[in-house]
């Protein structure tokens, strides 16, 4: 009897961490005038919308010529939020005239729409977006440079990978293991003589 509490503890820990958000991580080359890049998209899958993904991480290598950056960079950031959360709303970024939505479809012939993605490297504020057919960046440098980019495709989309409940189901299994040990045992074999 009393297996019980923790069996239906382990369960009930178990199915609330089954509808936690799974990330999902899009790999993707750009490749157009003085802007080559490699670029890791880590997104949520949008509720109620399986088709799209908010960016909220970008990490890769990133070259841009005729600004600060002259060297190829690596860099991890966090992808600049929306404030009105993940929506078809879009935000205007001020200060370097960008608007972004962040939102990746993954499975669509356009992967970023015409708001794209913005981040920050090195100083430099970065939009990469799709226009007219063509993908296409801005940069904050000394200059607004906006550029065709050629198909960006490296890896396509994997289907999700839920990490997270992966390691709490391997977590809760391991505890319930070794209570189920802990359980059987006899006091001698736990050092509980007296």
């Amino acid at each position: 009897m009393r297996k019980f509490p923790l069996v239906f503890l382990v369960l009930t820990a178990a199915f609330a961490m089954a509808s936690t958000a799974w990330a999902d991580q899009f790999t993707y080359s750009f490749n157009g005038s003085g802007f080559d890049a490699t670029l890791t998209f880590t997104a949520n899958q949008v509720v109620g919308d399986s088709g799209v993904y908010d960016i909220s991480n970008v990490s890769g290598t990133i070259l841009s010529a005729g600004t600060d950056i002259t060297s190829p960079v690596s860099f991890n950031v966090a992808a600049y939020a929306d404030p009105n959360g993940t929506s078809a709303n879009t935000v205007y970024f001020s200060s370097v005239g960008f608007i972004y939505d962040n939102l990746i479809t993954p499975g669509a012939a356009l992967t970023l729409d015409y708001n794209g993605v913005l981040f920050e490297v090195n100083g430099l504020y970065f939009n990469l977006y799709s226009n007219n057919g063509a993908y296409q960046w801005a940069d904050s440098g000394a200059y607004t440079n906006v550029s065709n980019v050629s198909d960006p495709m490296v890896d396509p989309p994997v289907s999700a990978t839920p990490e997270p409940v992966s390691l709490f189901l391997l977590g809760t299994g391991l505890l319930g293991l070794a209570a189920v040990v802990v359980l059987k045992a006899k006091p001698s074999d736990l050092g509980l003589n007296s």
